[in-house]
């Protein structure tokens, strides 16, 4: 073969080889683009859905607000509330233990007493009914054991037939507001002591 027959054929190869090396560089290009984008849409599929777990625990928080709002914003009325309806319990007592019959009072003035109890125990009823809608529950946990949860212990004193720790007196009512404590009962305890021998 001369060498001007060959000279044709190798530049043919040199350039088939050019060619393949420069579309290997367009599919290395191409492949580290590829890489790239897929590492981009990779991000912002993570950044998605953190967007949308942030948006979702939003929601859910907002809706807990708005719950506790409704359960708990009333707590501030509710405590002035409940002192105005132990009042209405302490004029409801004194009546009601009070024994009108050896006083020396007309009839009238007999009914007019036992008329305002009836209309103390009335208004109580409608009261607690009223607080019972907002979820105010009243505690009064006369011969229950202590919970420190809901009571306060105003003092201990022995008591010989009663269990330790047993409410023996319940100094003022306590009040929960949806099974949270708005005000705790005021209680005295029951204490057992040892009988020196």
């Amino acid at each position: 073969m001369s060498q001007a027959h060959q000279e044709p054929h190798v530049q043919e190869n040199a350039e088939k080889i050019q060619e393949t090396e420069l579309y290997a560089q367009q599919e290395e290009k191409s492949s580290d683009t590829e890489k790239e984008q897929n590492t981009e849409v990779v991000i912002l599929q993570d950044k998605l859905l953190r967007a949308h777990a942030d948006k979702e625990n939003m929601r859910k928080r907002y809706e807990r607000d708005i719950e506790e709002a409704r359960n708990y914003g009333v707590s501030n009325l509710a405590k002035d509330l409940v002192d105005v309806l132990d009042n209405l319990y302490r004029a409801h007592e004194s009546l009601k233990n009070k024994d009108i019959e050896p006083l020396d009072i007309t009839v009238s003035e007999k009914t007019r007493i036992q008329s305002a109890a009836e209309g103390i125990d009335m208004t109580i009823k409608l009261f607690e009914t009223a607080l019972a809608k907002y979820g105010i529950k009243r505690i009064f946990p006369e011969a229950e054991q202590f919970d420190h949860r809901f009571h306060e212990a105003l003092s201990h004193t022995e008591a010989h037939n009663k269990n330790e720790g047993e409410v023996i007196k319940v100094v003022q009512a306590g009040y929960t507001i949806h099974e949270r404590l708005l005000r705790p009962a005021l209680v005295v305890v029951a204490k057992i002591t040892a009988k020196n021998e």
